[in-house]
């Protein structure tokens, strides 16, 4: 009986043909995850999210003209430049974003059909980290979350957090080569509403706004955050998630999109930069002789998936040696963490980010009695640094295999 609830058919194509040999007329609106592929009326709804405001308007106006054209009873002949230019306009579109030109097939344009073909059919649904979650219960093809799928794909984390406290959260990462390259934060405004993106960019500096946001009892707010929102905010960072996502990676979210400061939410919501763009900009490159390939190594992986658990006290890091991935050499076990901390002034709205990396080498026997790796998170010149009121932004990640740890000390103050 379950698996047979899990089971969700969407058919993607209208169904019904006009003798005229076009698609049977769909309204997006009341079908959001229904529309047909490569027909050119509906070009610009299927594909919306990937098309530029300026060549948008080409097309549009083409339509326009056409359905002017079709109210008036005009014959096919003055309706035919019309076409021609408006599947001239479309092809130019994608030819821009070929990321391979020397193929038969538009290897982009293939990406983004099958993710709208995931959508129309609930990839999400019955999956481990998100069962249940249907797009078109959280307003289909045109919603929040769609959006982001649509734009970047399935993300590496996708975790859901639940808790009588808060708001129904969601939290779909993706890593990049070294850090956290986005952290899409959704919540559920209301018990019964659709997943909504989560504004970080406009909450970044104002914390206690949005930690008031994600309460289930909704408080206003003052030039401060009150007694309860600073409860709420340390229940956050205690509880974790349905898969184990610890808590404190959804607070370091509310007001962190990335882990480069320079990206912001709204940047990563933009349509992509076509490919022959992106070819003009690349600089050359000289390619030397392939690299050999390496020595077989043994390793001691921790039993969690992206995350590393760690707890952050005063000036310190604590991670249990469990709880990290080692590459092993003999009795030794090593690794590399790299810690960066970011430094937000409230008064002067400055921001220092500190780098430094960590190597760690301990004996094995230490892992297996379960030791903790303690370090300072404080950089180097911390004594250099204007006393000040701060909101810290700490990184700690394991280049051996990415995983990371964040959190976030909304007040700190350097005397």
């Amino acid at each position: 009986m379950r698996n047979r609830a899990l089971l969700v058919l969407i058919t993607i194509f209208s169904a019904g043909c006009a003798t005229s040999g076009a698609f049977k007329a769909v309204n997006p609106s009341e079908n959001p995850n229904n529309i047909p592929p490569d027909v050119p009326e509906y070009f610009l709804q299927r594909y919306e999210r990937f098309i530029p405001k300026d060549e948008r308007k080409p097309i549009e106006r083409i339509n326009k003209q056409l359905q002017e054209l079709t109210k008036k009873q005009a014959p096919d002949a003055e309706k035919a430049p019309l076409l021609a230019e408006r599947d001239r306009l479309i092809a130019e579109f994608w030819a821009k974003r070929d990321t391979d030109p020397t193929t038969p097939v538009n290897e982009f344009k293939q990406i983004i059909d099958e993710r709208i073909e995931d959508i129309a059919g609930e990839r999400f649904f019955s999956t481990m980290q998100t069962p249940g979650l249907l797009f078109r219960n959280n307003d289909g093809f045109r919603g929040d979350v769609a959006m982001v799928y649509l734009l970047h794909g399935a993300p590496d984390v996708r975790s859901v957090l639940q808790h009588s406290q808060f708001v129904d959260l969601m939290l779909w990462i993706y890593m990049g080569d070294k850090e956290i390259h986005y952290a899409f934060l959704f919540y559920r405004q209301g018990s019964i509403g659709s997943m909504r993106l989560f504004p970080q960019d406009l909450y970044r500096i104002n914390q206690c706004q949005a930690i008031a946001e994600i309460m289930s009892l909704r408080m206003s707010t003052g030039p401060g955050c009150t007694s309860e929102m600073i409860e709420a905010y340390q229940q956050l960072q205690r509880t974790s998630a349905n898969d184990g996502t610890p808590g404190y990676v959804f607070a370091w979210a509310l007001f962190n999109f990335s882990q480069d400061i320079l990206l912001t939410q709204g940047q990563a919501l933009q349509p992509p930069v076509p490919a022959s763009q992106v070819a003009k900009q690349a600089p050359s490159r000289v390619v030397g002789e392939a690299p050999k390939p390496a020595e077989a190594v043994e390793y001691v992986l921790s039993e969690y998936g992206s995350m590393i658990p760690a707890k952050v006290s005063d000036f310190l890091v604590e991670i249990n040696l469990q709880h990290l991935d080692w590459k092993k050499d003999h009795d030794q076990l090593e690794c590399e963490l790299k810690l960066r901390v970011v430094l937000e002034s409230y008064a002067h709205a400055q921001v220092q980010s500190f780098e430094r990396v960590n190597y760690i080498s301990v004996p094995l026997e230490s892992h297996k009695n379960s030791k903790t790796l303690t370090f300072y998170w404080m950089p180097a010149d911390f004594d250099k640094i204007p006393p000040d009121r701060y909101r810290v932004s700490i990184y700690v990640k394991n280049t051996l295999t990415n995983k990371y740890f964040a959190t976030v000390i909304p007040n700190f103050v350097k005397p």
